[in-house]
């Protein structure tokens, strides 16, 4: 059978266990898993606001801020709270506009978080598939890793407007290891956030979390298989939580 020993694999003995000769497959998450994204995105969202005199947010805001449904739900909610109108017309020109400066400034202060680097050089070393499945617009998604220089790294890159659904529908996840040409039944989520832990327990697939992420609440109270702090320690609970799903 194939067995995940410290690092070294062993082709199957039987036919009954062929799905265990399937290369394991890692998918991440981007924004506050791979990449401290917050403070390019706030400056983005920052400038829009005051060009039309509504008040700013402050970084630590943005753990409140991300459940209301990315830039255009943070748009909609600075409107609201400021109460002021906001039409739809309005809306998706400001939707629009702060994209465009997102854009142009993606990645001034964006940065992988400690030990990425390595994590992601660990797991190609040891031979599994690694993926992305984000809910940022797959066009961002892609410029952002190619500006932190990891996007050669992934077998595939999925955004929220990569399919029909977007996390938390499993199909999102399930679609990206397909696209990467792995197998749901041999992969290991890792994320920051609620959305992503429902996404892998929809999908049956182990869920590692993060705990130093965007959650508005601690990663804890939902039930992943697995909760790290640092990024040296995900590649050993990938293999201990992948372990305990093939068992």
């Amino acid at each position: 059978m194939l067995v995940i020993t410290s690092h070294l694999y062993v082709a199957p003995a039987s036919q009954s266990e062929c799905l265990m000769a399937y290369r394991p497959t890692v998918v991440f998450d981007l924004d506050g898993t791979l990449a401290d994204s917050v403070h390019d995105l706030l400056s983005a969202l920052n400038r829009t606001l005051a060009r039309h005199d509504l008040p700013q947010f402050a970084p630590q805001d943005f753990v409140e801020l991300s459940p209301h449904g990315g830039v255009r739900g943070m748009l909609k909610h600075a409107f609201d709270t400021a109460r002021v109108p906001l039409s739809e017309q309005k809306h998706d020109f400001l939707f629009a506009e702060t994209v465009r400066d997102y854009d142009d400034n993606i990645a001034v202060h964006t940065k992988l978080y400690p030990g990425v680097l390595p994590c992601l050089n660990t797991f190609e070393r040891e031979g599994w598939i690694m993926a992305v499945c984000t809910n940022k617009p797959y066009r961002q998604a892609r410029k952002l890793l190619h500006e932190l220089d990891v996007a050669a790294k992934f077998s595939a890159i999925t955004g929220g407007d990569s399919f029909t659904v977007k996390k938390p529908d499993p199909q999102h996840l399930i679609q990206t290891v397909d696209q990467a040409g792995g197998r749901p039944e041999r992969c290991v989520m890792v994320g920051d956030s609620k959305v992503d832990i429902q996404t892998a327990q929809r999908a049956k697939v182990p869920a590692i979390a993060l705990d130093f992420g965007y959650s508005n609440v601690p990663v804890q109270q939902l039930f992943p298989d697995a909760v790290v702090s640092h990024f040296e320690d995900v590649f050993e609970r990938a293999i201990d939580v992948l372990k305990t799903k093939e068992r």
